[in-house]
């Protein structure tokens, strides 16, 4: 029974004395084996200070796909040695674990030494760019030019990617320096592209647009698109036939601002 055959090899039941002493042949093939022996039960974890994980010596056969589904039965005395080898095989999975879980706590310090480590580099490669040179003037002709080629606030329902473009508020969020800029700048805020069909929570930021702009001449679209119920085609839109009553609280807004509506 090759279960109890390996069984027996761990305790070394019925195998002679090892032999200390002998001819140089068996002296020699002693030595050249025990290197080997060890490189295949043993697994390095630090090639800096030699640190290995034993692994024990297994003592049973793993059962074939064949023997499980054919309902093998084993005898009296296998049956007798299952629940030790059950109990052996827990304990060195747990050892495994605990190995495991020591050095996965390592690896997660590791890791959060190197983000540490990284967003130092990254910082201090960031006093080295070129665009902290640049004059306010200059900065300042960039934005609008931007601005200006877009709109300052795009909400826009049938737009590719996504529906709000705060063009502007990207700006003052990239830094303090960007944001001081934009701050003092009402006219990058003064160009908005709005659908009026878009969720009730969007109108704090066509305010916050609104107040920003101060009192310079405003560049509006204005619109107000639904999903067709009947299209012809992917994604067409039609007008909306009635204003939900919070749409038409945001366009009374907008017209209290007619005195500088421009474009």
């Amino acid at each position: 029974m090759p279960f109890l055959s390996n069984l027996f090899s761990v305790f070394n039941f019925g195998k002679e004395p090892s032999v200390t002493s002998g001819s140089s042949e068996s002296s020699d093939s002693t030595s050249s084996e025990t290197p080997h022996h060890l490189d295949e039960e043993t697994i390095t974890l630090c090639s800096r200070c030699g640190a290995k994980f034993d692994v024990q010596e297994s003592f049973y056969t793993p059962l074939t796909s064949e023997k499980l589904r054919a309902g093998y039965v084993p005898s009296e005395l296998e049956a007798a040695q299952i629940p030790y080898l059950v109990q052996h095989l827990r304990e060195d999975l747990d050892r495994y674990d605990e190995e495991i879980a020591g050095l996965q706590q390592a690896l997660d310090e590791l890791k959060e030494k190197r983000a540490e480590v990284k967003r130092h580099l990254v910082e201090q490669r960031g006093l080295l760019a070129p665009i902290r040179k640049l004059p306010v003037e200059v900065l300042t002709i960039i934005f609008n030019f931007y601005c200006s080629s877009t709109y300052a606030l795009s909400i826009n329902v049938t737009h590719p990617s996504r529906v709000i473009l705060p063009a502007t508020l990207d700006l003052a969020q990239t830094c303090s320096r960007w944001r001081k800029i934009v701050m003092s700048q009402p006219v990058l805020w003064s160009s908005l592209y709005i659908d009026l069909d878009i969720p009730r929570r969007i109108y704090s930021l066509i305010h916050l647009y609104l107040r920003k702009s101060a009192h310079v001449p405003l560049n509006l679209h204005i619109e107000a698109l639904e999903l067709d119920k009947y299209p012809t085609g992917p994604e067409k839109y039609e007008l909306v036939q009635k204003l939900r009553p919070d749409a038409w609280a945001i366009l009374l807004t907008l017209m209290q601002e007619g005195y500088r509506w421009q474009k």
